[in-house]
């Protein structure tokens, strides 16, 4: 035994007899799914496949939280400012939330909220996909520079619309598992919510992993208590001609950059051909925008 990952992998060594390969691993249940070889951590993977001689950290450190380099960019609220009953979601930003999370089936995905406090309810105008720093199998965390985008985006849309637009949520997915938070979900959420209160994440749970049983989406909001406590809605908003026109300008832009994130994320990754890269992209936001678009129109035929 060489080693343990944090996901409960034992990763074992033979230098005295070479019977196929000398390096393998025994997959771990720690957090009760079943794991497949491409869920290897990076560093353990190259160990593995004798990239490299050199022993991964058995228990890597954690990293601090990324929101906490930003409080500046967050607003800091009072203590005894009460939690909102309810979160409105445009179905303009619903659909940018569901193509984004059908794009990666064994990873989680992040994007942030642009939305408005409101009299008793946040009123979310538009969701921003982000590309991820950390991409691990229970935890996601937005790229800095994707978190300055989403600010600028957010300034942008306060003058375009004249209202009190800020970043006050976050949305990520859960490929293949329930819909409900994780444990690392919360510690994120608490944090987010030190800073504003009335900060709130959403959690898209796609893939369902049933074989007899039809694909659902399923999509809540939550707080730092685990609970799904606060309303989630999907509606239309009121607004006039020549701002609607502007919001959905918007809108379109966050929704095509999907590929752009996509894309970001894969040229740290090793690929073969342009080809490939074209195949992936097909496979991971065409289709996905696709099958979105047209599950939108059904429902909207049906109303």
């Amino acid at each position: 035994l060489v080693g343990e990952d944090y996901l409960g992998n034992k990763y074992y060594e033979n230098n005295r007899y070479f019977i196929g390969r000398n390096r393998w691993v025994i997959y771990g249940n720690r957090f009760g799914w079943d794991y497949e070889a491409s869920q290897v951590p990076p560093e353990w993977h190259r160990w593995l496949h004798n990239m490299t001689d050199e022993t991964p950290i058995t228990n890597p450190p954690e990293r601090k939280p990324w929101m906490l380099d930003h409080q500046e960019n967050l607003t800091l609220e009072e203590p005894n400012k009460y939690l909102m009953e309810e979160i409105k979601l445009t179905p303009s930003a619903y659909q940018t939330i569901i193509t984004h999370a059908l794009t990666h089936e064994k990873e989680e995905i992040i994007g942030l909220l642009l939305a408005e406090e409101c009299e008793g309810y946040i009123q979310i105008y538009a969701a921003k996909p982000c590309t991820r720093a950390n991409k691990q199998l229970d935890r996601v965390e937005v790229n800095d520079i994707e978190l300055a985008r989403g600010i600028e985006d957010a300034d942008k849309l306060k003058k375009i619309l004249g209202r009190n637009i800020a970043v006050l949520g976050w949305y990520h997915s859960h490929p293949h598992i329930t819909v409900h938070p994780s444990s690392h979900d919360i510690t994120a959420q608490r944090e987010f919510e030190s800073l504003n209160r009335k900060f709130f994440g959403i959690i898209v749970s796609v893939f369902d992993g049933e074989n007899e049983k039809q694909g659902e989406i399923r999509i809540t909001s939550f707080r730092s208590n685990g609970e799904a406590s606060t309303k989630l809605t999907i509606e239309p908003i009121q607004l006039d001609p020549s701002t609607r026109s502007k919001l959905f300008k918007l809108d379109v832009e966050n929704w095509c950059s999907v590929p752009r994130v996509f894309l970001e994320e894969t040229e740290s990754e090793p690929v073969y051909d342009k080809i490939e890269i074209i195949n992936q992209l097909c496979t991971k936001t065409v289709f996905p925008m696709a099958t979105c678009c047209n599950a939108l129109n059904e429902k909207l035929q049906a109303q």
